[in-house]
This record gives structure tokens, C-alpha cells and sequence, in this order.
């Protein structure tokens, strides 16, 4: 244990079996880092978040369609959309992390959640024209669903990256049972704040506030996507 509290492990490698050279070549270094559940927090929030946003209206759904002026198949959809969008969109997640890394796609993933959140907020504000107001929210829901592969398929990667071998199992676990979470808060919060249809912007700006926190956690906090020493071997 180092002065800063951190684990740090050093190991020999021996390659004489390859190279026939009996001595150590090679010395690696494994660190653990505090910041580590920093970026497990921030993946919780995002995953929390993007899933409030997802399930908004389904527990509503009389009173989005009164507000909104659709039906309800149409406001069924402001949940399907997620499935349409994120299924393709897996693949271009997994290249995204393996190519561009953890940080960059944390912080885009945070970026589309919280324009969507905003956008469904504001796109609702009274002074907006009714008939513009479906669409709006639809987009905000479309970004929302762009945003959800890039946060809910990173909790391995970010195991890997952060944590040690005996760790990784439950850094996975946290951030995977984050995103069960946003939806029962969802369940819970929707019908709690939106008990009649004059209520849905006030149920959007209390989804769109935890959206933006996250981004700036995000965007700041986040620094690079692994740690300078790998946790473990």
C-alpha cells in the first residue's frame, strides 16, 4: 500500500522459455486506482438515468396522451423506439469502446442522454405548439435510445479496465443491476409526480436534472478511459 492509499503490485516476467535467456527481461507494474469507483459511479448514474428516461411514459401513458394529444399506441412507442435503435447500434458500440475507447464513448453516451432529456422537457414547455410537441419528445426519446447501447454494454469493459481480478465480478454486478434500478425508479417516480396530464413537464424536468448532473461527472470527472497501470495481469 502506497501514500496515497492505492495497491500497487510489481511482478518479473521471465521470458528464457522463448528466448532462451534465463534472466528477467521485462518488469510490469499493477496498480489499482481510488478513481476506479469514481467511473463505476458515473456509469451507475448514466445507467440509472438512461433507463428513467426509457420507461418515462409507460407508467403514464393515459396521461402523456392526454398532454401530448396521440394515442396511446403512439405513446407506446416512445418506449419501443429504444429497441429499434439500440439493437443495430450493439455493434457499433462494441467498436467504439475497443477503438475509441471508454472515456470517449462514457462521455458521448452522457452527452445523447441528456440532450434527449432536455429536448423532452423543453420541446413540452407551454408556449410550444401542441402539434410540435409529439415530435419532439419522439427525438428526445430517439437520442435517448442512441445514447442506451453506449452506456448499458460497457460495464465488462470498464471491469477490465479499472479493476483487479477479485473485484471485477462485483464492479460488473453494480453497474449492470443500475440500469434494473431506472426502472423501477421509474415506475415508481412517473405516476407519483404526473397524477394528472398538466403534470408531464414537471415529470420531464425531474428525469431531464439527474440526466444533465451525470453528463457534467461525465465530461469533467472522467479523465482518460484506463487507469496508466493496468489493475492485474
Amino acid at each position: 500500500m502506497d501514500a496515497a492509499g492505492e495497491t500497487t503490485s510489481d511482478i518479473r516476467t521471465v521470458y528464457g522459455a522463448v528466448s532462451g535467456n534465463p534472466e528477467p527481461t521485462r518488469l510490469l507494474s499493477f496498480k489499482v486506482y481510488k478513481r476506479r469507483w469514481f467511473v463505476l459511479l458515473v456509469l451507475c448514474l448514466l445507467n440509472c438515468s438512461n433507463a428513467t428516461i426509457w420507461l418515462t411514459f409507460a407508467p403514464v401513458a393515459d396521461q402523456s396522451g392526454q398532454y401530448l394529444k396521440v394515442s396511446l399506441e403512439d405513446i407506446n412507442w416512445l418506449s419501443l423506439v429504444f429497441m429499434v435503435v439500440a439493437i443495430p447500434l450493439s455493434f457499433g458500440t462494441t467498436w467504439m469502446l475497443d477503438t475509441l475507447g471508454l472515456r470517449i464513448t462514457l462521455i458521448l453516451g452522457s452527452w445523447l442522454n441528456m440532450l434527449g432529456a432536455l429536448l423532452r422537457f423543453l420541446g413540452t414547455l407551454p408556449p410550444a405548439r401542441f402539434e410540435l410537441q409529439f415530435p419532439a419528445v419522439m427525438l428526445g426519446q430517439t437520442l435517448g435510445a442512441l445514447a442506451q447501447p453506449l452506456i448499458v454494454f460497457t460495464p465488462t469493459k470498464l471491469a477490465a479496465l479499472w479493476f483487479p481480478d477479485s473485484q471485477r465480478a462485483t464492479a460488473n454486478m453494480i453497474a449492470s443491476m443500475s440500469n434494473p434500478l431506472g426502472i423501477l425508479l421509474a415506475n415508481i417516480i412517473s405516476p407519483v409526480i404526473a397524477k394528472t396530464s398538466t403534470q408531464i413537464p414537471k415529470l420531464l424536468l425531474a428525469y431531464a436534472v439527474p440526466a444533465c448532473i451525470t453528463c457534467l461527472l461525465a465530461t469533467v470527472g472522467i479523465r482518460s478511459g484506463k487507469p496508466p497501470a493496468p489493475p492485474s495481469a
